[in-house]
């Protein structure tokens, strides 16, 4: 009877939720883009999901994170926001 090699199956590392700083961040970063390009839609689509992150998170976790990034943002991104 000959030996069949098995392959061991590893399961993926659980992904870590996105923080909220950088759902944030990163939303904003599309808006900033979307609104330079005059994509309309998109921008209507982005302030959308930002709206909603904002509902999930609540007013005083959505204000942290926008203070964070207006902290950590270059003079052309403060000016946008």
């Amino acid at each position: 009877m000959a030996l069949v090699p098995t392959v061991t199956r590893r399961e993926p590392a659980p992904i870590e939720p996105v923080s909220d700083v950088s759902a944030v961040k990163t939303l904003f970063n599309q808006l900033f883009e979307a609104e330079q390009t005059s994509k309309t839609q998109t921008a209507q689509d982005l302030r959308d999901k930002l709206n909603e992150l904002r509902q999930k998170l609540g007013d005083e976790k959505f204000k942290e994170a926008l203070n964070k990034l207006i902290q950590e943002a270059d003079d052309k991104f403060l000016q946008f926001l």
